[in-house]
């Protein structure tokens, strides 16, 4: 029963991670060309920002009760009960989000922009982002601020299993750009 399991959510996720038809380029076939691979940054350009659009920003007393239940309990380097229940709070998911979209957007920007990167330089970026995106406290806060209604839960395309997508995602990433341009096969 487990293997069928597995067998169906493996199914389920290369349905639900299906390309649009305008990025097909990036997804399928040979290996995507600069221009493929810029017009996908774009797309997740987009969903990413409009995430980031709907992410609340913290008041300073909010900000100042995340440092005092959290930061100020982790000064001495180890986790504290009091540190561990902050990171069920809106507010430590709001400033995670936060802090993992002003990393994301900037090499979103850079990849999707007008002036091409050099090979070296792209792919560092691409493989940033697979690292970026395949995040587990990124997703659970996400996934936090969806069922407090903070945002909407459309990201990318994707309604649900937004770790899972985007760590598929990743992995496609790293297969047809990082991995083909250390071989010396990316155009």
């Amino acid at each position: 029963m487990r293997g069928l399991r597995v067998s169906g959510c493996v199914v389920f996720l290369i349905a639900a991670t299906a390309p649009a038809a305008g990025q097909r380029a990036f997804w399928q076939g040979p290996l995507p060309d600069r221009a493929a691979r810029s017009e996908q940054a774009a797309e997740w350009l987009r969903g990413f920002t409009n995430l980031d659009q709907q992410v609340p920003t913290l008041s300073p007393s909010e900000a100042a009760w995340l440092k005092r239940e959290y930061d100020d309990q982790l000064a001495g380097g180890v986790y504290t009960p009091r540190a561990l229940s902050a990171t069920k709070s809106r507010e430590y998911n709001v400033r995670v989000v936060r802090q993992h979209l002003g990393v994301v957007l900037p090499i979103l920007k850079s990849l999707a922009g007008q002036k091409p990167l050099g090979a070296q330089d792209e792919v560092r970026e691409w493989a940033e982002l697979a690292a970026q995106i395949m995040e587990l406290t990124f997703w659970q806060s996400v996934t936090d601020l969806i069922e407090r209604g903070d945002v909407r839960p459309e990201i990318n395309g994707v309604k649900s299993l937004h770790l899972e997508n985007h760590v598929g995602w990743a992995r496609v990433i790293l297969n047809r750009i990082v991995v083909p341009y250390l071989e010396g096969r990316l155009k």
